[in-house]
């Protein structure tokens, strides 16, 4: 890994740390824009996306969390994920991610922004469960995007701040655990000093962060420019193809 990928690492890590998504939403196209393949990306944040998740399940591990009351709807979730990731890994070399992740991305932003889209995402999640699970699984395993339809059932299930911190943390340490071991198994083994060194970053930044900013910096606030940031990253995705 380069210089500017480590500083990826440690920025967005503080961004996850701070409101619980960020490294992957953010990370994985800065990485796709920096020249790396799609799953040479992903496999760049797993490990440093497991220890800030984990970190903030410890922080938040009182918070009453919905995973165990829908764990039919969390096997579909994650055969979609396994089905992604085999995708990832047959596709990653022969297609230009950049398009795809705008997309995506775009799409999260009109998610985010129209009341009506979250309102018919949730009449979905109620209505078709088992359908919405394994599509976010799928999603998420082939692009690492899966977290605008994460936010929509963590709004549905979830009030108050730390208690969808935990419900978010809890499904993306599972997510990255999976997603790890499958693009390990059949792709690339993560470089041991690269990951130390990640890992050390997000460490620092999750002890910095997690519990100094996250009490200063209003939820509105981040929502507005969370929503803003990924409309550019969107952009840039799709105009620099």
């Amino acid at each position: 890994m380069e210089l500017t990928e480590f500083i990826v690492v440690a920025v967005f890590s503080a961004v996850q740390s701070v409101f619980g998504m960020g490294l992957l939403v953010f990370g994985t196209p800065t990485m796709v824009l920096l020249g790396n393949d799609l799953a040479d990306s992903i496999l760049m944040l797993l490990p440093s996306s497991i220890l800030i998740s984990l970190g903030q399940i410890y922080l938040t591990g009182r918070e009453k969390t919905a995973l165990g009351a829908d764990r039919i709807q969390m096997w579909f979730c994650l055969i979609g994920l396994v089905g992604g990731c085999l995708v990832l890994v047959g596709l990653s070399k022969s297609i230009d991610a950049h398009v795809p992740l705008g997309i995506l991305l775009l799409s999260t932003s009109l998610i985010r922004a129209m009341p009506w889209l979250q309102r018919h995402a949730a009449t979905l999640l109620e209505t078709q469960a088992c359908s919405y699970h394994l599509v976010m699984g799928f999603i998420h395993g082939a692009t690492n995007l899966g977290g605008a339809l994460l936010a929509v059932k963590a709004n549905t299930y979830c009030s108050g701040k730390m208690e969808t911190l935990g419900f978010v943390s809890r499904y993306y340490a599972v997510f990255a655990g999976v997603q790890l071991s499958i693009i390990s198994a059949l792709h690339a083994v993560p470089d041991l000093q690269d990951t130390v060194i990640c890992l050390m970053l997000s460490l620092c930044a999750f002890l910095v962060f997690a519990s100094i900013v996250s009490r200063s910096i209003e939820d509105h606030i981040f929502s507005r420019m969370f929503s803003v940031f990924v409309v550019i990253y969107g952009c840039l995705l799709l105009f620099s193809t």
